[in-house]
């Protein structure tokens, strides 16, 4: 179970243990998707269709409420976001802007190659049900001045089933969670039952709804 009451009231998440931050994460309310929101926005076939909705709607800075940084999708991450394939992928982006102002901070490191663009970058996770299933977001931000890279991942699976999966496997996809994971001491995070193995539930306190909004 996670201790009582150190994932509420913490100024900045940046301050306590990998460990710490799993575990929060892991006891975060989910995100309730709707899977045709995307309906009135874009095209889910069409790559350019998605980059034009995401640049045209995303222009100004979205703030973070876990950590209170300003993130902003620039015009190189609207094609790299609207280039990745998966009819799922495609439409979490509709919901875009409350991914990056719900997802927790997991991690922060510096880049691995010296010449990289960006002088730090911070990892983020999120929780989503997306048309009932279940689904975990690596949300990657990196920021050099004014200059912002966002992109994300999506797994099938709660977030304890990705972290574990993660932690034990060689899949390549999971390449990025493995390396942040491979440090983590001892915790009760992996003893924690994954989610998809209990009852369903209704309540309001472990779901966030967002209804499908209207074209902008």
């Amino acid at each position: 179970m996670a201790r009582q009451g150190y994932s509420k009231d913490i100024q900045n998440p940046k301050d306590i243990s990998l460990e710490e931050r799993i575990e929060r994460i892991i006891h975060t309310p989910k995100l309730e998707l709707d899977g045709n929101a995307y309906k009135d926005k874009y095209d889910l076939n069409n790559e350019n269709s998605i980059k034009k909705y995401l640049i045209i709607n995303f222009r100004d800075n979205i703030i973070n409420e876990d950590t209170g940084s300003k993130i902003r999708i620039s015009n190189a991450s609207a094609g790299k976001l609207a280039g990745h394939k998966g009819e799922i992928y495609r439409k979490s982006l509709a919901y875009i802007s409350e991914i990056i102002k719900h997802m927790k901070f997991l991690y922060e490191t510096a880049p691995e190659k010296p010449n990289s663009s960006y002088q730090k970058y911070s990892y983020y996770i999120t929780e989503a049900s997306i048309d009932g299933n279940p689904y975990t977001i690596l949300s990657t931000v990196g920021k050099q001045n004014n200059e912002f890279y966002y992109d994300q991942n999506l797994f099938e699976g709660t977030n304890t089933a990705v972290f574990n999966a993660a932690r034990n496997s060689t899949d390549n996809k999971y390449s990025r969670l493995n390396k942040i994971l491979e440090n983590v001491k001892e915790s009760d995070w992996r003893q924690v039952p994954l989610r998809n193995e209990l009852p369903p539930t209704t309540s309001t306190n472990n779901i966030i709804n967002f209804p499908r909004k209207s074209k902008i």
